[in-house]
């Protein structure tokens, strides 16, 4: 029976970069019908692997000093190699940005400025889903799927009104599942006026005195910041176009944009 090597993808590419090298070095194409047999297959047997030292001819034809020269070129084969394994794989993780999930309000039809909020963040190269406040349900757990894939990419949650309330909710949820939010921004919540055991910055913005948003407090099992910001001195803002101001979506962005600085 023969005996058989198994090589994974990285040594298969390991192997890829040592061929070349021998080509390079001194034109010899013995041994690439083996080579490839490794790149194309998971393993091959010992028998029919080149002779790394000298392209595929016997090894009792190399001298002392053929043998060094061909290690020093397969260690620099091989350290160019792994280096390509673990560098190139993760680059798309590295340049996550984090992803924004934005809820709407009742029926979805009167939270408009969530939308216009998600613009302007995708402009600042943050990925965004904007969505009714029932479905945080269905997305919260790819939402940490996500931000585990992509190395603990920043997850930021905002809602307005209903909406509001199901950011906090998802923020709970994500904590639960060992990948807390980074960002809460709720404006105007109207039925949920506590957050539980959730980490991460929260930041509140509501009127007091429009007879919708609630002041939110927390529970002793929370672990993060919260910060209430009363706007109830600001007659031109009321609980249907709070979420619409340019002034407090500048001031999410700039809060976004410290986040993933």
């Amino acid at each position: 029976m023969e005996t058989r090597i198994r090589y994974g993808l990285p040594a298969r590419i390991t192997i890829l970069a040592g061929f070349f090298t021998y080509i390079g070095a001194d034109g010899s194409r013995a041994g690439e019908k083996a080579v490839f047999e490794v790149l194309l297959c998971s393993s091959c047997p010992i028998s029919r692997l080149p002779d790394a030292k000298n392209g595929g001819r016997s090894q009792g034809q190399n001298n002392r000093g053929e043998l060094m020269t061909s290690a020093l070129r397969v260690t620099v084969a091989l350290c160019a190699a792994l280096f390509l394994c673990v560098a190139i794989q993760p680059a798309a993780a590295q340049n996550s940005k984090g992803h924004a999930y934005l809820f709407r309000g009742l029926a979805g039809v009167f939270s408009m400025g969530m939308d216009d909020l998600a613009s302007k963040l995708e402009a600042r190269g943050i990925e965004t889903t904007v969505t009714g406040h029932n479905s945080w349900t269905s997305i919260v757990d790819q939402a940490s799927a996500e931000s585990r894939r992509n190395r603990g990419a920043p997850i930021i949650i905002i809602g307005h009104s209903l909406g509001a309330d199901a950011a906090i909710q998802m923020a709970e949820r994500l904590t639960a599942l060992g990948t807390p939010p980074r960002l809460v921004v709720t404006f105007d919540p109207v039925g949920v006026n506590t957050v539980g055991p959730a980490r991460g910055r929260f930041v509140n913005f509501f009127q007091s005195n429009n007879g919708y948003g609630k002041r939110l407090s927390t529970e002793k099992s929370f672990k993060g910041s919260l910060a209430n910001l009363d706007l109830a001195g600001d007659r031109s803002l009321d609980h249907f176009n709070i979420d619409k101001s340019p002034r407090l979506h500048a001031e999410v962005v700039n809060r976004v944009r410290a986040i993933i600085a």
